[in-house]
């Protein structure tokens, strides 16, 4: 799968969302822009289907890093991929989060980084090139490490690795997305010009927090969400679950 960042989390998500959705109708689905996707169910009936992520950025203030830190991610991330290539690891796309207070010497780059790599060849044993998965790996990895999230999707042509910054999952609530709905709710006139009978959007969050609750379903169950559009969906990606809120 050829492009750039955002159409392969598009595709992951769609994929992913078929295989959750059981009322995910027949027919053929293609790529779009403006919705990203059009599922033709037959000569004249089609839906629009717009896809958009909430980000935890969208829920707290960035973590500055000083460029000399930052370089010393960005070496391991190499480090890390560079390893998993040599072992002819199935192509992913992996985000690699740090904590701030990382620090390595320049000669413990390298086995810090086969450290990391070993741990994710460990976590996608059993997995096969086939499969559609996300991981999110915890457990194992070396101090000042994180987490990595990493994904497959058996139509990726690549591999890319990334270095990131602190991660944290945004704090979900009714409010905190009904306002990540605002842009497209805004958009929905120009989604509805390619005269679809329906449109439905899809908000893709990384991993929702346990955190939550235990009852975290009855939760999202009991949220009034307000939008326009004629379908509405949160899907958690890493725990690979379909939340219906229209």
């Amino acid at each position: 799968m050829a492009g750039n960042i955002k159409t392969i989390q598009e595709h992951l998500a769609i994929d992913l969302f078929r295989m959750l959705y059981p009322d995910f109708p027949g027919g053929k689905l293609r790529k779009s822009e403006s919705p990203d996707f059009i599922l033709q169910t037959s000569r004249k009936i089609s839906t629009g289907i717009e896809i958009t992520r909430l980000l935890p950025d969208s829920a707290h203030p960035k973590i500055k890093t000083p460029q000399k830190k930052r370089d010393v991610q960005n070496q391991v991330t190499q480090e890390v991929e560079n390893h998993y290539r040599y072992f002819e690891g199935m192509p992913v796309w992996a985000e690699i989060y740090y904590n701030k207070e990382l620090t390595i010497p320049k000669n413990q780059v390298r086995p810090y980084a086969q450290c990391i790599t070993s741990m994710l060849f460990r976590r996608m044993l059993g997995r096969r090139p086939g499969d559609i998965f996300p991981l999110r790996v915890e457990k194992g990895l070396p101090e000042g490490t994180d987490i990595v999230l990493l994904y497959h999707h058996h139509l990726f042509q690549k591999i890319r690795f990334e270095s990131k910054e602190g991660y944290q999952i945004p704090d979900l609530h009714a409010e905190t997305l009904q306002s990540a709905l605002q842009p497209k709710e805004k958009k929905l006139p120009l989604y509805q010009s390619g005269n679809h009978d329906q449109y439905w959007l899809i908000v893709v969050i990384d991993w929702l927090d346990r955190t939550m609750g235990l009852n975290i379903d009855n939760k999202i169950g009991k949220w009034d969400i307000r939008t326009d559009f004629d379908k509405l969906f949160l899907l958690d990606m890493g725990n690979s679950k379909l939340y219906t809120l229209k």
